[in-house]
């Protein structure tokens, strides 16, 4: 049996798979469907799949005006999460995709900033976020013109991390007494209303061309990476810090890059690899470096040297 204490990092772990496989799904569902209404789709699976785990499991919706502005407020900034990543993702590969998108640890470092109590930042964080900056820049070097659809495939990307960064920040913050389950259901109505309101004030829906491909590539992403994925996620943020949450996206883009080679034969240029290990490292001085340089300052105060020195050596086995 899995200890309690395990559990935050094993769902870490299940997420990171789970997001990483998504990119590869919605590359597949591209090929057939347009953008939003095919987002819009998968929303809609994904919030009766949620509104079920709720008849299952007896959950009831807040009474409280202030959690439903809260879940509205989430619901929208998630919309505009996916509205970026479906459009975006029509013009660079899964993997690429996944490697941009984990500069969200970048943006969550820099709106808890702004939005929460405590305003430090490390040196250490500044350094990984300059790292990261100069990885994206790499990524993109061979063609920076801001007509070129991957180029702007790749910023609508980055603006969905930038909204994925406000709501671990903002669910950390507000949302902790919230029940998962509502909190993400509320989230997935809100996705679908303005995705598929999107697409149906912007596409062509003779377009939407419902094949094999696409049909699973819905329901994949609509139960696995939105009903469970996010039910998930929401009770994880409660569980760890937001920075320790933001890891996610430091471990998707090897089961994106891996899986998009497998399946779809995708391709990484000496620059993207290039430009993604820079991105990773950075996340890693933004996020590990800095946990370990904190745990190591907190022990220096509060213990005797020779304390020090074993805990230090325990923590290398």
């Amino acid at each position: 049996m899995i200890k309690k204490s395990y559990m935050p990092t094993l769902v870490i772990i299940i997420l990171s798979f789970i997001w990483g496989s998504t990119w590869i799904a919605i590359k597949f569902g591209l090929e057939d469907l347009p953008p939003f209404l095919f987002g819009g789709s998968r929303f809609i699976i994904a919030t009766l799949l949620v509104w079920l785990m709720m008849k299952a499991w007896k959950v009831t919706f807040p009474k409280d005006w202030e959690s439903w502005k809260i879940m509205l407020i989430l619901g929208l900034a998630q919309a505009g999460d996916y509205v970026f990543v479906f459009w975006g993702e029509q013009y660079i590969s899964g993997g690429l995709g996944a490697i941009l998108f984990a500069t969200m640890p970048f943006f969550v470092v820099i709106l808890n900033y702004f939005m929460a109590d405590e305003h430090a930042i490390e040196p250490v964080q500044i350094i990984g976020i300059v790292v990261s900056f100069i990885g994206v820049v790499l990524i993109f070097i061979k063609d920076m013109s801001l007509s070129d659809n991957s180029i702007l495939g790749g910023l609508a990307i980055i603006a969905a991390s930038i909204c994925g960064a406000f709501i671990s920040v903002y669910a950390k913050l507000h949302a902790n007494n919230i029940h998962s389950i509502t909190n993400t259901f509320t989230q997935m109505m809100v996705s679908a209303a303005v995705l598929c309101g999107m697409g149906l004030v912007s596409e062509d829906i003779g377009k939407f061309n419902l094949t094999m491909n696409g049909a699973l590539s819905i329901l994949y992403l609509g139960l696995f990476g939105s009903a469970i994925a996010f039910v998930l996620y929401m009770w994880v943020i409660k569980k760890v810090s937001v920075i320790e949450a933001s890891v996610i996206p430091l471990t998707t883009p090897i089961a994106a890059v891996v899986l998009g080679w497998a399946m779809r034969g995708e391709e990484m240029g000496i620059n993207v690899i290039a430009g993604g290990v820079l991105i990773l490292a950075g996340v890693y001085l933004v996020n590990i470096l800095k946990t370990q340089l904190m745990f190591r300052r907190k022990i220096a105060v509060t213990a005797e040297p020779a304390e020090v020195a074993d805990v230090v050596n325990e923590a290398k086995i």
